[in-house]
């Protein structure tokens, strides 16, 4: 999930998944606003924003990544979450400036070579 615009960051280092959860009351004032601290470990953090985007991390990943960081993804499994090299994962995605790059450069300049060769393709029909 990538936020677009301002976004505000609400965490509780008590609650692994809030949605999995019946008694939610009971976790309520254990959140906190603001990144939690490394001790938060892999516990659900809420982002909340007016707009986002949602990005399948092995999709993204297996496009757009290039070469090496196309290690990230084991072929041989195909879980959305257990197939992913964690570490490396953060190594290369680390913030949000990471993915953006991407999405600036090789993921727009994908989309601009699809649309070129999907023109070409067009006029190609045509002209037959």
């Amino acid at each position: 999930m990538i936020p677009v615009g301002n976004y505000e960051i609400h965490h509780s280092s008590e609650v692994q998944d809030l949605g999995r959860k019946d008694d939610v009351e009971q976790f309520v004032d254990t959140y906190k606003t603001g990144w939690p601290d490394p001790e938060h470990g892999d516990n659900e953090i809420m982002v909340d924003c007016g707009t986002y985007y949602l990005i399948n991390v092995g999709d993204f990943v297996g496009k757009y990544a290039g070469k090496k960081a196309k290690a990230i993804v084991d072929k041989s499994s195909y879980s959305d979450w257990s197939n992913l090299n964690k570490e490396m994962l953060k190594a290369k995605f680390g913030t949000y400036k990471d993915v953006g790059w991407y999405l600036s450069n090789p993921v727009t300049n994908y989309l601009k070579w699809y649309s070129e060769t999907q023109k070409k393709k067009s006029a190609a029909m045509r002209s037959q």
